[in-house]
């Protein structure tokens, strides 16, 4: 996981072209439920995402969850 210029947290995982992918994120690793954030189709063998919903968030979880191809 990399900040982008404007701060923003971005971060890529190795995909299947054309396949679909959720992000979601949660502020606790150990409490709460998983909140979808957004669903990526990979245009490569690398997908990527960076999250401007962020805001003033001091820590948040992310996890990716495969959908389809």
């Amino acid at each position: 996981m990399q900040l982008t210029p404007e701060g923003w947290p971005g971060f890529a995982w190795t995909a299947g072209t054309g396949w679909t992918y959720r992000v979601e994120w949660r502020a606790d690793l150990g409490t709460g439920t998983w909140q979808k954030l957004a669903e990526v189709t990979s245009p490569g063998p690398i997908a990527s995402f960076t999250d401007q919903t962020v805001g003033g968030v001091a820590r948040r979880y992310y996890r990716v969850v495969f959908l389809h191809y």
